[in-house]
């Protein structure tokens, strides 16, 4: 029996990733992913660029949230929580009760028995935020919410 003849050895192609083309808009070149100590070094920066912007977007939604409850005491949670998104990004109510519907919608709609809380908004915020800022990224890589537990209490 004779043998088949074997294929020579392709050569190993590094993976492709899309890279967003700066000058020509959403549209990606395609590039060789980098590897190495680069895309190591790449990746911590991204990991801290996130946990900066989740840091940062949690301690300024926190200060506007404490101002609004010193100067009106008198509104509950839900009106608080619209008044510090209307505030914040300088939104009309109708788009800042959209922006709180979808909040329920993630964190309350499978756990039926639980208001949404201070913090659930602020992580929806920040994720939606860092998303729209930063569409070239796929998701986080950030555990968000661990980075809101630190900053907004847990009564709020």
């Amino acid at each position: 029996m004779a043998a088949r003849p074997v294929a020579p050895a392709a050569a190993a192609q590094p993976a492709l990733t899309p890279v967003p083309d700066r000058v020509g808009g959403p549209e990606g070149e395609w590039r060789p992913a980098p590897s190495g100590r680069f895309a190591q070094w790449r990746e911590l920066f991204g990991l801290l660029a996130e946990w900066r912007f989740a840091r940062r977007t949690c301690r300024e939604l926190l200060r506007r949230f404490e101002a609004i409850r010193r100067d009106e005491p008198a509104l509950d949670s839900r009106a608080t929580y619209l008044r510090v998104l209307q505030r914040r990004a300088s939104i009309d109510q109708a788009h800042a009760q959209r922006t709180l519907r979808k909040a329920e919608q993630s964190f309350t709609d499978w756990l039926p028995d639980r208001e949404l809380r201070y913090r659930d908004v602020v992580t929806y915020v920040v994720f939606e935020e860092y998303s729209r800022r930063f569409e070239t990224r796929l998701g986080t890589r950030t555990q968000i919410q661990r980075v809101v537990a630190r900053i907004i209490p847990a009564n709020y």
